[in-house]
C-alpha cells in the first residue's frame, strides 16, 4: 500500500540552483522561509527586499521598482504609531525616523536591483488574488499597516487581469536579465478570511494565470511546493 501522494520530481529543474549563482526570491512568506533555508546553507541568495507580497499587482509593482532602480522619496512615506512606512513595503523597512525608514528602503531596492541582473533564477510566490485598494486613489497596496478599514476597497483579480500581471512581471524581468529562469510558485498558506470556497477560487486562479504564463514564454516554470504540502505533506491519513 503506497501512504503518500508521491509528487515525481519536475524535469528540466536540474542545476536551476547552485553555489556561486545569485537567486532572488519575491513574494509572499513562503518565500521568505525558503529564501531563510538557501541563506542558512550559505547560498548567495536576496529575499523579499519589499518584505512579504501577497498579491500579483503588488509583485509587479516591485519588480518594475527593482528594475528601474527607482528609490522611495520622502513624499510618499507617512507616519503610523511613531513609525514611517511606505504602502509598497512590509513594517519590517520601517523605522522611528523618516531618514532611517529611506536608508532601509533604498538599500533594499540596491541590493534588490543588483540581484534582480544578476540573478540566475528568479523564485516568484504567489499568495492571493485578493487586493487593497487605496479609495482615494485606486493604487493598491502591498501592506495594510493596521490602517482603518474605510482608507480601503477590496477586489478580487480576475483569472485575466491576474495573467496580465505575470506576464507584465515576466517582461520586467526580462528587460534586465535575459538569462535568468523564472520560477512561479503557489503559497500553501489558506487565505480562509472569504471561506473555504473562495480560497480555492483564488488559489485556482493564481494556478492557471502560472500556466498560461509558463506556456507563454521559454525559461518560465512552476515548481509544485503548494502539492507537495497540500497533496504529501498534509496528508491527514496521518
Amino acid at each position: 500500500m503506497e501512504f503518500r501522494t508521491v509528487t515525481e520530481p519536475l524535469k528540466g529543474l536540474q542545476g536551476l540552483v547552485g553555489y556561486g549563482s545569485p537567486l532572488l526570491l519575491a513574494g509572499s512568506c513562503f518565500s521568505d522561509n525558503i529564501g531563510a533555508e538557501l541563506a542558512s546553507e550559505l547560498y548567495d541568495v536576496c529575499v523579499n527586499p519589499f518584505g512579504p507580497l501577497y498579491n500579483p499587482l503588488s509583485v509587479l509593482g516591485a519588480f518594475r521598482r527593482l528594475a528601474e532602480r527607482r528609490p522611495v522619496s520622502r513624499d510618499e512615506l507617512f507616519c503610523h504609531e511613531d513609525k514611517w512606512r511606505h504602502w509598497d513595503f512590509h513594517t519590517r523597512r520601517s523605522a522611528a525616523g523618516a531618514d532611517e525608514t529611506l536608508a532601509l528602503m533604498n538599500g533594499a531596492i540596491a541590493d534588490g536591483a543588483e540581484t534582480l541582473r544578476k540573478a540566475s533564477a528568479i523564485f516568484i510566490t504567489l499568495g492571493t488574488t485578493v487586493c487593497y485598494v487605496l479609495a482615494e486613489n485606486g493604487n493598491t497596496v502591498a501592506n495594510c499597516h493596521k490602517q482603518p478599514g474605510g482608507l480601503f476597497d477590496l477586489r478580487r483579480l480576475s483569472l485575466a487581469e491576474t495573467a496580465t500581471a505575470l506576464k507584465e512581471t515576466v517582461e520586467t524581468i526580462r528587460g534586465v536579465n535575459t538569462a535568468a529562469r523564472i520560477v512561479f510558485t503557489v503559497s500553501p498558506l489558506r487565505y480562509l478570511g472569504g471561506g473555504v470556497r473562495e480560497n480555492t477560487l483564488i488559489k485556482s486562479t493564481l494556478h492557471l494565470a502560472i500556466d498560461e504564463t509558463a506556456a507563454a514564454y521559454p525559461d518560465t516554470i512552476y515548481f509544485p511546493a503548494y502539492e507537495i504540502m497540500m497533496d504529501d505533506l498534509r496528508d491527514y491519513r496521518f
